[in-house]
């Protein structure tokens, strides 16, 4: 028996092999899939001002770690000249022994 081209289909489908294509599978398979929740605006917000005030803490932190590094700095650069003379009264004379 001979069908006509025109019933004939032009390339394999699930109807005419029975086995469905990868294209047929995915879509069934996405449909399957219950729809994630999206984020809504006050999930978004919260995260945002969660983080804001994140931000807003180390920055403080931050300021307040670099203000005793310079507090200490200060120091150390005011001790110089008083240990500097110390060496001097004890003989220093800033060269290595020979």
């Amino acid at each position: 028996m001979i069908i006509p081209s025109s019933e004939k289909p032009a390339s394999p489908t699930p109807s005419s092999t029975g086995t469905p294509t990868y294209a047929t599978a995915s879509n069934t398979y996405a449909r399957a899939q219950p729809a994630q929740a999206q984020p809504t605006a006050t999930t978004d917000n919260t995260v945002i001002m969660a983080l804001t005030s994140q931000i807003t803490q180390l920055k403080k932190q931050h300021r307040q770690e670099v203000q005793a590094l310079r507090t200490a700095l200060e120091q150390a650069h005011g001790e110089n000249p008083t240990l500097r003379r110390e060496l001097t009264r004890r003989g220093w004379t800033g060269q290595p022994p020979s």
